[in-house]
């Protein structure tokens, strides 16, 4: 069927004989990814309300009114209202939940508004989540070389969660997966500069991961969580409050501790010294003097007063793998270190950041939904 373009045009028929009897059959949610199609909800039929008449409406949602379209589709969420007019083929094709709606032996008794059967969409889906959905169904080429902003991609990834929508489902993971990167370390991409984020909002990552089966996002939000000051105030004064299981905040404080305990042992070591305090660093080429003459005690004793004068053991230990203690220092400590040591010791950080990010996913385990 030729696709017309959307007027603005509105339903001429209310909504009040959409009352229903609520169906007690349902169906259950599949436990793996949208491309075993699963579902969030009880199977609705074509009215979401039981012994209720559903809110009046009397606009429909002037992008999406296909004047040729044979459905329509009512949503009802937060005391709004909207239609859409659309095509049932292209609904049922990419909308499991939408299949299964327009074959159940009740779509034959669907009223009608502009000679066209309505049916109502579950009650956890929103109206912006329902318009954003068809909007990427019928209008794909509008998100092209558009990365997906957090908040709509969340607001995606729920609604098609709920109408077991795949293809759009697939599309939000994977932007949220490319917010909230587990497999590179904290601070290696440039597009952490661009946003702050709270621990709140790592905490609603962490659950949203669990409840649509997201584990890709998972690390890198506990990580954020881990490294909050304000988490841990919070958490002093009333853990309970915390919206994580206990498992979660029991994790957290063991992957604390943990960093807590291997920050020390990296900042208190000096570069290129050997165990009797031999310097192991022979440069060569330009280097400011006196730098790396230091020999056996003087040359250790002269990092130690350094580590600690500068306070590194404790604001280090707080985003290890964040801290680069070298770059942030490289002033000073360019006076009495050769850019060979600074740089093995730099190259001890890289190394150590891997292995403590290791340990923080293994931590982790399997992601295990609420």
């Amino acid at each position: 069927m030729a696709r017309t373009q959307p007027n603005t045009a509105t339903p001429t028929t209310t909504i009040a004989s959409l009352k229903r009897e609520a169906s007690t059959d349902p169906t259950s949610a599949a436990s793996g990814s949208p491309s075993k199609r699963p579902r969030s909800h009880t199977r609705t039929p074509h009215v979401a309300v039981a012994h209720m008449l559903l809110p009046p409406c009397n606009s429909g949602d002037h992008d999406i009114w296909y004047p040729d379209g044979n459905v329509v589709i009512y949503c009802h969420s937060d005391g709004h209202a909207k239609w859409f007019k659309l095509y049932r083929t292209r609904l049922a094709q990419y909308c499991r939940y939408f299949e299964d709606l327009f074959s159940s032996p009740s779509a034959n008794t669907a009223p009608l508004v502009d000679d066209c059967p309505v049916y109502v969409v579950p009650a956890d889906v929103s109206c912006e989540g329902l318009a954003a959905l068809i909007a990427m169904l019928e209008r794909p080429c509008e998100f092209w070389g558009k990365p997906l902003t957090q908040d709509l991609a969340i607001l995606l990834l729920k609604t098609a969660y709920a109408l077991s929508c795949p293809v759009v489902f697939d599309l939000a993971k994977r932007r949220l997966s490319e917010l909230w990167n587990g497999d590179d370390l904290p601070g290696d991409s440039p597009a952490e500069t661009e946003r702050a984020v709270s621990w709140e909002e790592a905490v609603s990552i962490i659950n949203l991961a669990r409840k649509y089966d997201v584990p890709e996002v998972v690390k890198r939000a506990f990580y954020e969580v881990l490294v909050s000051k304000d988490f841990w105030r919070a958490h002093n004064a009333d853990s309970r409050k915390i919206d994580l299981p206990d498992d979660d905040i029991y994790r957290l404080r063991e992957m604390r501790l943990y960093l807590n305990s291997q920050w020390p042992k990296f900042v208190i070591e000096t570069p290129q010294t050997d165990e009797k305090g031999e310097t192991k660093c022979t440069p060569t080429g330009y280097h400011l003097p006196f730098a790396c003459e230091m020999q056996r005690c003087e040359r250790k004793d002269n990092w130690l007063k350094f580590a600690l004068d500068n306070e590194e053991l404790e604001t280090g230990a707080l985003d290890p793998l964040r801290y680069n203690l070298v770059r942030r220092r490289e002033t000073t400590l360019k006076k009495m270190w050769c850019q060979w040591c600074l740089q093995d010791k730099e190259e001890t950080w890289n190394d150590l950041r891997a292995q403590w990010w290791k340990v923080i996913g293994e931590s982790l385990g399997g992601l295990q939904p609420i």
